[in-house]
């Protein structure tokens, strides 16, 4: 295959790759203030870090009341012993290992203690507030900071569209002085 033929090759595989969106400029998307906040409400990770803690917390009040309520346990334990086995040490005949086989249950309920698990209970319960207080001021943090940025983007918008407009009346400025200049006039 010659040099040209694989450089046809080629440019009809870079054609077939290349995105046809790519080719052509896009339209900006225009973003309104409410838009940004709900995306900011629902993407932003600190919002999302403090949702979760504040459901930590809010869980950790059920795990601090626990002890209100009874707990019951049952455990099975069994062993066969080898009846053929010797223990080497001696004169035993016998083997020291027999079956065994046992069961148990624990039922507890707590009577008294003396107003520890009320007390942690109110703690958890403050630090549930706490966190969910935490939460709505991380809301409002995220949305002033997407407030305030978006209008720092409108204010640079609206520099650069000044710019612009100076950059015009100063292109027709020059443009009125060349042509007077090309036609020896002096204003």
């Amino acid at each position: 295959m010659s040099l040209r033929n694989m450089a046809k090759v080629a440019a009809l595989i870079l054609l077939i790759c290349i995105n046809p969106g790519d080719l052509f400029p896009q339209r900006p998307v225009r973003l309104t203030l409410s838009e940004a906040k709900t995306m900011a409400l629902n993407n932003h990770p600190q919002i999302l870090a403090a949702q979760n803690e504040a459901a930590y917390t809010n869980e950790q009040i059920t795990v601090s009341r626990a002890p209100y309520f009874p707990t019951f346990s049952a455990d099975f334990t069994g062993t066969q012993g080898n009846e053929l086995a010797r223990i080497g040490a001696g004169a035993f005949s016998a083997s020291r290992l027999f079956n065994r086989f046992g069961q148990g249950m624990v039922f507890s309920q707590l009577v008294t203690d003396s107003g520890r698990t009320k007390n942690l209970v109110a703690s958890s319960r403050f630090q549930a507030e706490a966190s969910s207080q935490t939460f709505q001021a991380t809301r409002y943090d995220v949305l002033l900071e997407v407030t305030r940025a978006y209008f720092a983007t409108l204010h640079a918008q609206a520099l650069v569209r000044v710019a612009q407009a100076t950059v015009d009346a100063r292109q027709l400025l020059l443009d009125q002085v060349t042509t007077l200049a090309n036609n020896n006039l002096k204003s």
